[in-house]
């Protein structure tokens, strides 16, 4: 399968303002919408093999993504990673350090944008119409939003924009207004 280029942002008006949503883990994704909750742009997440032959996410990879969006970026939307306990202890911990990795990642590239986390029944519940909702579920609904925008079968690029979306209807990432 050939590698998808990210649009290129020079095409998209400086003022325009976008939420960036990441969809964590080796199969996410990251989606850009714009504040009218057009899907401006989405990539899948760069992954590379680790020094044991495992992949992880590739953190300068992420970077060069993320930095054309650093000027107009308002927020990073991403899931609340957690662990439910059961889950077998390396695996657990690959994929901690795979979030963590992206969340500083994001934090770094994108200064301003405050990285605004949430639980997936809040986003399934407010985007999806459905606490239960399933990753099919979210790639249907992505799809039907934005037809034309490619969007794969997969679940990462789907739920990267409709956590993207679910961002826009926060406001705690909207910055304070000064009084004078």
């Amino acid at each position: 399968m050939a590698k998808r280029k990210p649009q290129a942002t020079a095409s998209i008006p400086r003022e325009t303002r976008v939420g960036i949503g990441i969809d964590a883990g080796l199969k996410g994704a990251i989606a850009v919408l714009d504040e009218r909750g057009e899907l401006l742009d989405w990539m899948k997440m760069p992954v590379r093999d680790d020094a044991r032959g495992r992949n992880t996410i590739d953190a300068k990879a992420l970077w060069l993504l993320l930095a054309p969006w650093e000027e107009r970026a308002l927020f990073v939307a991403t899931e609340a990673q957690h662990s439910f306990g059961t889950e077998a202890r390396s695996r657990l911990w690959r994929y901690a350090l795979g979030c963590g990795r992206m969340e500083a990642t994001a934090e770094l590239c994108l200064p301003d944008a405050p990285l605004v986390d949430f639980s997936p029944q809040a986003w399934k519940t407010a985007i999806l119409g459905n606490v239960s909702a399933s990753k099919a579920d979210a790639v249907a609904w992505a799809r039907g939003r934005w037809p034309g925008a490619g969007l794969p079968a997969s679940d990462g690029p789907s739920e990267a924009a409709a956590q993207a979306a679910y961002g826009w209807t926060l406001r705690q990432w909207i910055p304070p207004v000064e009084v004078a």
